[in-house]
């Protein structure tokens, strides 16, 4: 289950960083970009090589061309905080939720196990295309919801643990409550906005490390 969660995980990661994280763009097309960043304490240097439509981001990028209204940098190696910025506001954090919806799912269902699609797959936004009656496993689920974001996914997972929805968004804040996250708080498993359902960039980066531990 490690290899399965753990690929699911860091492509998702890389997709959300892709789409969050503000860079200042380029006129240059097509162009091949390349930047080297030295990590703290001797760490190896992380060659970072790009093909986007954008231009290397400089060292000396001032605070304010970031749009991004929270950011938390951190190597995990020193566990040492390169940068941040108003990184204990709580904020919506939309489809990253389904971070800690895997990591609620992963801790109760196999890799095998067969769940059942309900009507609460029914929702807006992002979606695998599952149908009422269909059954899949917990493996092709938890890849639908992490790899295509699929509320669908998310919801079918959590109407299929004890208790259903409700229970599974409750066992979401517990879990919030064990990592000490004093500034995040669930409503629901795909990340759909609402006053109670927001999280900050410090706590999502505890629940980030939590994920990556995942050995199940």
């Amino acid at each position: 289950m490690k290899h399965y969660f753990l690929s699911a995980f860091l492509i998702l990661i890389a997709v959300i960083a892709l789409l969050l994280v503000p860079i200042i763009t380029s006129s240059t097309k097509n162009i091949l970009v390349s930047a080297e960043v030295k990590i703290p304490e001797n760490n190896t240097s992380i060659l970072a090589i790009q093909k986007y439509n954008r231009s290397p981001i400089s060292s000396n990028l001032p605070i304010q061309n970031f749009s991004a209204r929270a950011v938390l940098v951190k190597d995990l190696n020193t566990n040492t905080i390169l940068f941040q910025k108003d990184s204990d506001n709580p904020l919506p954090i939309a489809s990253t939720t389904k971070i800690m919806s895997a990591l609620v799912a992963a801790s109760y269902f196999k890799p095998n196990s067969v769940l059942v699609v309900g009507n609460s797959a029914l929702v807006p936004g992002s979606r695998v295309g599952l149908n009422p009656g269909e059954s899949l496993s917990f493996r092709s689920l938890l890849y639908g919801m992490l790899l295509n974001s699929g509320n669908d996914a998310a919801f079918t997972i959590a109407e299929n643990y004890p208790g259903g929805v409700d229970k599974f968004v409750e066992a979401m804040n517990q879990k919030a409550k064990d990592l000490n996250l004093i500034n995040t708080h669930f409503d629901n498993p795909a990340g759909f906005d609402s006053p109670n359902h927001f999280s900050s960039a410090s706590d999502l980066s505890i629940i980030t490390e939590e994920a990556l531990k995942n050995g199940d």
